[in-house]
């Protein structure tokens, strides 16, 4: 899974500004911000799903329709930090700015349901094309950046069969 946060302000606010004010550092009498056009995170999970499927039609044909439920746990690869300031004279605060980012947990687990077209001959190569929605992150607090509740997605599967005879 590739999870993509962005935390900005555009064009569209109400006051035109492309830009939003992010608190530094604070002590006693002081108070320092940062001008932010945006942060970003990107992270990287491998993950073990386990889905029932329910074909509707009974006998195989070359299109197939298919419904599923799943669940699946993953775990982090590598995440990914960026910030973009609006004036490139603040970049020496880049990495201070990025550790205060919250770390994404280590583990996180999902369920999902979908629907799919199933393009193929039972026993011989096939594709399927995969809608998953809605898709519910159980895990609460566990993206760093942002916090998803819920999601949607596609899949694309090639399923190339090892023993092709029927027994």
């Amino acid at each position: 899974s590739h999870l993509y946060s962005s935390v900005g302000k555009n064009d569209y606010w109400a006051n035109s500004t492309n830009y939003f004010y992010c608190l530094y550092r604070q002590d006693g009498v002081n108070t320092e911000y940062l001008k932010l056009k945006e942060i970003n995170q990107t992270s990287n999970y491998i993950g073990i799903p386990i889905e029932i499927r329910y074909f509707p039609a009974k006998r195989p044909h070359l299109f197939r329709i298919y419904f599923k439920i799943g669940a699946e746990i993953n775990y982090l690869m590598q995440t990914q930090k960026d910030v973009v300031f609006y004036d490139n004279a603040m970049n020496p605060y880049k990495e201070d700015l990025t550790a205060k980012v919250g770390q994404p947990k280590t583990f996180y687990s999902s369920i999902y349901g979908g629907g799919a077209i199933s393009i193929g001959r039972e026993l011989k190569p096939s594709i399927s094309i995969e809608a998953c929605m809605p898709y519910l992150f159980l895990t609460s607090e566990s993206f760093g950046l942002v916090n998803p509740i819920f999601g949607s997605g596609f899949q694309l599967n090639v399923q190339i069969p090892i023993k092709s005879k029927v027994q």
